[in-house]
């Protein structure tokens, strides 16, 4: 690893615990979904822990921002499955899992700004096949996180 690779890391680091020393709710997912559970997560995460299920397996059938399938416990649940019709959050999810590091490494350092929400949302609407997983999940999250939606 080069000197300015550790530098970045170091960065990006210092930032992610900053951010949730700032907003610690903001550790519970990725991003906020219109008509998503979160604010009903605890009830749901209860009813879970109350199902007289051993080492089953949980389906979010409408995952959206999958928080319950990342908050369910792992021991109680042999498979947790987060289903989505939205191919594009799947490969947000997909990246989240697989290439953490690279991901963060990505998103440091753009900026939030109107023209890079303008470049983000045409890219997904028009080419986002044509782009590597990598790519796409970095715009996905961006777009995500920069929208009122």
């Amino acid at each position: 690893m080069s000197e300015a690779e550790s530098i970045v890391d170091a960065d990006v680091d210092e930032m992610v615990k900053e951010l949730l020393s700032i907003a610690p709710s903001a550790a519970k997912g990725l991003f906020h979904f219109r008509g998503g559970d979160a604010w009903i997560l605890d009830i749901l995460l209860h009813e879970l822990h109350r199902a007289p299920v051993k080492r089953g397996t949980l389906v979010e059938v409408f995952g959206g921002s999958c928080k319950v399938s990342m908050h369910a416990s792992r021991a109680r649940f042999r498979n947790i499955v987060c289903n989505d019709i939205d191919s594009l959050l799947i490969t947000l999810f997909r990246i989240v899992k697989e290439s953490p590091e690279k991901l963060q490494r990505i998103l440091a350092f753009l900026p939030y700004s109107r023209e890079i929400w303008r470049i983000a949302r045409q890219l997904l609407g028009n080419d986002a096949k044509s782009l590597e997983p990598l790519a796409v999940a970095a715009l996905v999250f961006y777009y995500l996180n920069a929208s009122f939606h």
